[in-house]
């Protein structure tokens, strides 16, 4: 248990991340299921949630993984830009899965999200969520 514990802790920056953009994930999929539902092309109905589920995503991370509450423009731009590979990355493997390898397009989503969680947890901590020296405190002179 005390092992769990310790390897929770080392990673819960990690985790936190995980589990706001779990909420991004949960807005993506449950809008493409219902846009899927409604007709919608399903690469249309991928971009629609993906977009959803990345401003949710960004919000909650902002304030609850990272602590980022200043340069909130900056920090949207280049969030903005890494969920926008993580979406060339996302749609690429969709196509590849649907019409490659014949997956059904509903399940074809699943094996994506591991591998786009950890490409844009590694590129948001580098440069969305990264300290500047405007990040640091500054002492009274």
């Amino acid at each position: 248990m005390k092992a769990l514990l310790n390897l929770l802790s080392q990673h819960q920056q990690f985790l936190l991340y995980c589990v706001c953009g779990g909420s991004g994930v949960l807005c993506h999929a449950g809008l493409y299921y219902v846009l899927l539902e409604m007709g919608t092309e399903y690469t249309l109905a991928n971009g629609i949630g993906y977009a959803s589920g990345t401003l949710l995503s960004f919000a909650l991370n902002r304030v609850i993984t990272f602590d980022m509450r200043d340069q909130t423009a900056r920090r949207l731009l280049f969030f903005v830009a890494t969920a926008g590979l993580g979406f060339l990355a996302s749609h690429g493997l969709l196509l590849l899965l649907v019409e490659g390898l014949q997956i059904p397009k509903l399940f074809a989503l699943l094996p994506v999200i591991p591998a786009v969680v950890i490409l844009q947890f590694a590129l948001n901590k580098r440069f969305a969520f990264q300290q500047t020296k405007l990040d640091e405190p500054r002492l009274p002179s």
